[in-house]
C-alpha cells in the first residue's frame, strides 16, 4: 500500500475522531438538541461550561471552550474572518524506562514516561538518534529516520509504512528526536483488523468503532529502529540500530 493512500485514511479518521455521526439527507429543517453525553479529552472528562448541541445528527462543540479545555489559545481576526488556534504540543517528560544501542557513528535511545498506562491515557514514548562522534555524517534513510514498531503479546507487529529516500546531515553532537504518535495506535488497530486495504470495511469500522486510535489493554514491546547508509546508492550496505522497551496498558 502506498504511503499517500495511508495518509488519506489518516485524514479520514482525524475527522471522524472529532465528530462521529451518520450522514443525513439535506433538508430545509434544522433539528437542534442539547447533547447530553460526555466529552473526554486525553482520558479526562472535559468540563466546558457551555452547551453542546446535536444538529441534524452531528455534534457541535464551542471551539473556544474546547481549545481552552485543551490548554490552548484562541483568537479571531475580524479583518479576514480567520480563527487562530495555538496549542503547545511539546511537553517536559521524564522517563522511567529507557534503553540504548550504538554503533561507530550513532546512538539510538528509546524512552517511556511510564511502564504501565491506563487504557486511553496518552502513551508517552519517544526516541533519540545522536551522532556521538566528532565527525559530520551525511546519511540516506527512509521517510522516517526513526521508525516505531508496536508488537503485542500475541506476536503481532504493526509498523507504519516507510518508503522513499531522504537525506540528513548530522554534525558532531547533533540529535534527532521522534515521538510515538497517536496515529501509530490507529495503524495498529487497522492492521490488527486487516482493514487498511478494504475501503468499505474501513469506513464501516471508523463509523462504529469506539476510540479506534487508543491502544487496547495488554502488554506490548515498543521498538525504535533506524536504518541508514552513507552512500545514496549503497542501500545494500545499510546499517541498522534497533532498541526496545516493554509497556503495559491496563
Amino acid at each position: 500500500m502506498r504511503l499517500g493512500k495511508l495518509k488519506k485514511w489518516i485524514i479520514v479518521l482525524s475527522a471522524l475522531m472529532i465528530v462521529s455521526a451518520s450522514a443525513t439527507a439535506a433538508s430545509d429543517t434544522i433539528n437542534r438538541f442539547l447533547f447530553k453525553g460526555k466529552l473526554v479529552i486525553n482520558n479526562k472528562l472535559a468540563s466546558l461550561n457551555q452547551d453542546i448541541y446535536s444538529i441534524d445528527g452531528s455534534v457541535y462543540v464551542p471551539i473556544r471552550a474546547l481549545t481552552e479545555s485543551m490548554k490552548g489559545y484562541i483568537s479571531y481576526d475580524a479583518s479576514d474572518q480567520t480563527i487562530y488556534v495555538e496549542q503547545q504540543l511539546a511537553s517536559n517528560k521524564k522517563s522511567v524506562l529507557n534503553d540504548k544501542i550504538e554503533d561507530d557513528s550513532f546512538a539510538l535511545h528509546i524512552f517511556s514516561s511510564k511502564a504501565e498506562y491506563e487504557y486511553g491515557e496518552p502513551i508517552e514514548v519517544w526516541a533519540r538518534l545522536s551522532n556521538h562522534t566528532e565527525q559530520t555524517h551525511d546519511i540516506s534513510h527512509g521517510v522516517s529516520l526513526i521508525e516505531f514498531t508496536i508488537t503485542d503479546e500475541e506476536g503481532f507487529a504493526s509498523v507504519a509504512l516507510n518508503g522513499e529516500m531522504y537525506f540528513s546531515t548530522f554534525q558532531a553532537g547533533d540529535e534527532f528526536n521522534s515521538t510515538l504518535m497517536q496515529q501509530e495506535f490507529l495503524i495498529y488497530n487497522l492492521n490488527k483488523n486487516g482493514l487498511l486495504e478494504k475501503e468499505e470495511d474501513l469506513r464501516a469500522y471508523l463509523n462504529k468503532a469506539v476510540r479506534p486510535s487508543v491502544l487496547p489493554k495488554g502488554n506490548y514491546t515498543i521498538t525504535a529502529k533506524t536504518k541508514y547508509w552513507f552512500d545514496s546508492e549503497a542501500v545494500d550496505q545499510a546499517k541498522t540500530l534497533e532498541v526496545s522497551i516493554p509497556v503495559s496498558v491496563k
